[in-house]
């Protein structure tokens, strides 16, 4: 089993691949990036990552999630 550091690491890897830019607000997307973080979204409110949705707050449910999210293609 991966320790909690390891997964919020990979979890965070996952995410970075879609930074665009310098981290301000001010960012033009090309098609690709646009379509990327469409699939982002979808992907992340099929996991039951979403505004106003409960969470469990046990560490087992949250890796297996995370661990679920970043090998889906």
């Amino acid at each position: 089993m991966m320790i909690s550091k390891d997964i919020l690491w990979e979890l965070h890897d996952y995410l970075n691949e879609f930074k665009v830019g310098d981290g301000t607000l001010d960012v033009s997307l090309n098609d690709k990036q646009r379509a990327d973080y469409i699939h982002l979204g979808e992907k992340l409110r099929s996991n039951g990552w979403s505004f106003n949705v409960g969470y469990d707050t046990n560490w087992d449910i949250f890796a297996s999630k995370v661990k679920e999210f970043v090998t889906e293609s």
